[in-house]
């Protein structure tokens, strides 16, 4: 069995740094609407922030597994035959 990679295992998580990001982001546009008097606007707003986050998680998944099944690296060269036996 193999090792997963840092972003493998973010893609099976389901939690991302680009949800995280959107959703920091979404809380603090809310949590200055709240200033003005929007009830609640921070945690709706983070929440729409990390759906957002997650549609672009979810293109970059499907972008890498496309590259890579349509941009295989070419198998690597034999190894020279030894020189002496």
């Amino acid at each position: 069995m193999r090792e997963l990679h840092n972003q493998e295992i973010e893609a099976v998580s389901g939690a991302g740094a680009i949800a995280d990001t959107g959703a920091a982001i979404g809380k603090g546009i809310g949590e200055v609407l709240e200033g003005f008097g929007l009830k609640g606007a921070s945690g709706v707003l983070s929440e729409v922030g990390n759906g957002i986050g997650q549609i672009v998680e979810i293109f970059q998944n499907v972008s890498s597994f496309l590259d890579g099944l349509f941009h295989k690296k070419p198998a690597p060269a034999p190894l020279p035959a030894p020189l002496f036996k």
